[in-house]
């Protein structure tokens, strides 16, 4: 009887699936301020108030309604909200790693280069700094709609679209990229039937919108449009964010050899013309989903660029396989050994950068906003109402009523922010206390048109380097 071997392309698959869940599992505790947003939405649901940001007030923050439900189906088996959006996102992580590693090697490149892709995946910090939020979800999501179409399963790829565009509404610029080369490679077009099925869950989607929270649109995802005709925050434009912040992608320390090691082997992914139509795919969504950012001026967050950092494993993938069949003599030992030696080079560039996020921002909690939040549960009355810039990790910890002085959450608020009224919030809403930066930020000069219609006092028990805590009474 013949032993069977694993196959050396899926062991280090199979590696780079248990060293990225490894990692996860020493960065569980991690929390993102606008994560703890989604946490506390599905937390309220679970405990019976609603899928509301605060009890008894419907808005809409969900940009990414198909994370939220997903969150929720889990949250009973974890037992824990903030689990629940860790895990969701991980796995989805996990998935977006064995999805662009199938679409490379099925349609592109030998197994032994897309591999590449997922061990990138898993070494750069890009995976785990977004962890919490839909990110690789809309990974996932945007890599099966290319298999899918690759493969000419359009029913299947209708239903994939649909679910992106639920997971972020921008995964809609994925349809025209998808149109323009089917015109241009002559492909058979989709059967019409096949856009019911997307077409149907984001009406639905609208609908439910409507009828549960009267607006068709979250209001979170208007507040981002509404921040960007502001102009506040113009010094970070999108593009710039994305070229000063891209080296921290690849590793938590930002080292650039790194980057330029992987920018160089992503050049050469030109070398291989079967891939032509896969870098043409993603390099025509790349270009129209920054058009979106920086048309609307949306003020820059890290998840929005999780996308590039995949498609960039994925480019530098194709650019090894690129590299061996320039440089070897065409022979399998020939190329085992090219594929060997790009192998060592890219992982001993990346290895020891293992996504180090606790050496370099300190922590893995905002620890000074997850103690004020605790603070303020334990020192403010259950019903107090607080205001507030930043809003998640304090909401998650306080469990109080919060205003949104951006109006990610508060009705109206956003309208106020795209017209430059940055007081008008408090013609509206009166809090019971709000928190301020000390030196006051731009956007908290609210608290001097409070002053002018209560009494604001100092809360002199609350000390915390750097913040105010403001007591508003009549």
């Amino acid at each position: 009887m013949k032993l069977q071997y694993l196959n050396p392309v899926h062991a280090l698959v199979l590696i780079a699936v248990a060293g990225f869940a490894v990692n996860v599992v020493l960065l569980w505790d991690w929390e993102l301020d606008d994560a703890l947003i989604y946490a506390r939405y599905i937390n309220n649901f679970i405990e019976g108030n609603g899928l509301v940001f605060n009890p008894d007030t419907k808005v809409n923050g969900l940009t990414s309604p198909l994370f939220a439900y997903l969150s929720i189906l889990v949250a009973p088996f974890v037992g824990d909200t903030k689990d629940a959006i860790m895990l969701v996102s991980a796995l989805a992580t996990v998935g977006s790693m064995l999805v662009f590693y199938m679409l490379l090697s099925r349609f592109f490149i030998e197994e032994k280069a897309a591999v590449i892709s997922a061990l990138l995946a898993t070494m750069a910090a890009a995976s785990y700094v977004n962890l919490g939020m839909e990110t690789s979800l809309f990974v996932l999501l945007f890599g099966v709609s290319l298999y899918c179409y690759l493969q000419n399963a359009h029913f299947l790829l209708g239903a994939a679209v649909g679910f992106l565009v639920l997971t972020r509404p921008e995964g809609v610029l994925l349809v025209p990229v998808l149109a323009i080369n089917t015109y241009l490679s002559g492909r058979s077009w989709p059967s019409w039937r096949c856009y019911l099925m997307p077409a149907a869950m984001v009406l639905s989607q609208l609908l439910f919108n409507g009828l549960y929270y009267g607006e068709i649109f979250p209001t979170s995802g208007i507040a981002k449009i509404y921040q960007g005709e502001s102009g506040l925050w113009a010094e970070e434009q999108f593009l710039s964010s994305l070229l000063t912040k891209f080296h921290f992608g690849f590793t938590a320390t930002g080292y650039w050899p790194s980057t330029v090691v992987l920018l160089a082997t992503a050049a050469c992914s030109m070398l291989v013309t079967r891939a032509n139509e896969y870098l043409i795919l993603t390099g025509l969504f790349l270009i129209f989903y920054t058009a979106f950012y920086v048309i609307l001026q949306i003020p820059p967050q890290g998840w929005y660029y999780g996308i590039y950092f995949s498609i960039l494993w994925s480019y530098a993938a194709i650019g090894v396989a690129g590299i061996v069949k320039y440089l070897s003599d065409k022979s399998d030992q020939s190329a085992n050994w090219l594929y060997s030696l790009l192998f060592v080079i890219l992982v001993f560039t990346f290895f020891w950068q293992e996504p180090k996020l606790r050496d370099t921002v300190g922590g893995t909690v905002r620890q000074d906003y997850q103690a004020i939040g605790q603070w303020l549960a334990s020192n403010t009355p259950d019903n107090a109402s607080i205001a507030l810039v930043e809003i998640g990790t304090v909401a998650w910890y306080s469990e109080r009523e919060i205003i949104d002085i951006l109006g990610l959450v508060t009705p109206e608020v956003s309208e106020f922010i795209a017209r430059g009224e940055l007081s008008a919030w408090t013609d509206v809403y009166q809090p019971d206390y709000m928190l301020v930066h000390e030196p006051l930020w731009e956007l908290e000069v609210g608290l001097h048109a409070l002053m002018e219609k209560a009494t604001v006092t100092d809360v002199t028990e609350f000390n915390f380097p750097g913040f105010k805590l403001k007591r508003v009474v009549e």
